[in-house]
């Protein structure tokens, strides 16, 4: 995806990098969050329009919408609207390989803010709360998620918890990478770390592999030097089973330790 000055544009490559087509048209408005459909027939992604672009400008309810690009056909489709957003944001699209549903997180502007809703694609589109976050419940004040995806053949979900502890029993905050069978079952809790300036231990990237089923990586930032260096060490891990540091990691010289990453599977 590129973004020169205020556009959003979707391109599409060959894994060697070859073949390179654009997906989206800068005058159609804002292209985000790009995701394959597990077929790989479609790319689906959310899109502002110009004239919802103008009520974000001017402070008022505005919608997103959710499109569908037809790699074949070269062609885009409408499938939903979101509506009624203000100080809001999308952030991440899934698609459940199992059902074919579609996926997001929305967030507020408050933290822990997070939900992750989904969007059934049966017949006429509808949405409903995926995991609905809990308030004033066991000890916690507030229990908030956000979905990272989808097991290869769709048995598991992969998510982070962020939850803040009751005052009463000593404010804190917590952030945990988990993953649960997306039928029923109970949560498996991966890996935990407290929130902090100095980003030690953060754990990221939490993401079930599209090309092992039930298999899942995820990074944590293992060393801190000074306020622009880190290192960040990579796990790998089974649902049912265990996760491990593999031989695999990267020193990054910035300040900022906002780091994303996605898995590509390699044949």
């Amino acid at each position: 995806m590129a973004a020169p000055g205020d556009q959003r544009i979707i391109f599409m490559v060959k894994p060697d990098g070859t073949g390179e087509q654009q997906v989206t048209l800068p005058e159609k408005g804002l292209a985000e969050n790009p995701a394959f459909d597990p077929t790989g027939k479609y790319i689906y992604f959310t899109r502002v329009t110009p004239t919802q672009q103008a009520n974000i400008n001017d402070a008022r309810p505005f919608s997103m919408d959710f499109e569908r690009y037809n790699i074949a056909k070269n062609n885009v489709d409408h499938v939903y609207t979101h509506g009624g957003m203000q100080e809001q944001s999308i952030m991440g699209l899934y698609a459940d390989p199992a059902s074919g549903d579609l996926y997001f997180n929305l967030y507020g502007s408050d933290w822990p803010s997070s939900t992750p809703y989904v969007i059934s694609l049966g017949g006429t589109p509808s949405e409903s709360v995926y995991m609905p976050m809990q308030r004033d419940t066991g000890g916690y004040t507030a229990i908030a998620y956000q979905l990272t995806g989808f097991s290869r053949t769709g048995q598991y979900s992969s998510y982070f918890k962020a939850t803040l502890t009751a005052q009463q029993n000593g404010e804190g905050q917590q952030e945990s990478a988990c993953y649960k069978p997306t039928g029923s079952g109970a949560e498996t809790v991966v890996a935990s770390y407290t929130p902090s300036a100095s980003q030690q231990g953060q754990v990221a990237g939490m993401e079930f592999s599209h090309a092992a089923d039930a298999t899942y990586y995820y990074s944590k930032v293992q060393s801190v030097i000074g306020q622009s260096t880190f290192t960040l060490g990579f796990f790998k891990g089974t649902a049912g089973g265990g996760s491990g540091p593999i031989n695999l990691s990267v020193t990054v010289e910035s300040a900022d330790t906002s780091i994303t990453w996605h898995l590509l599977p390699v044949k």
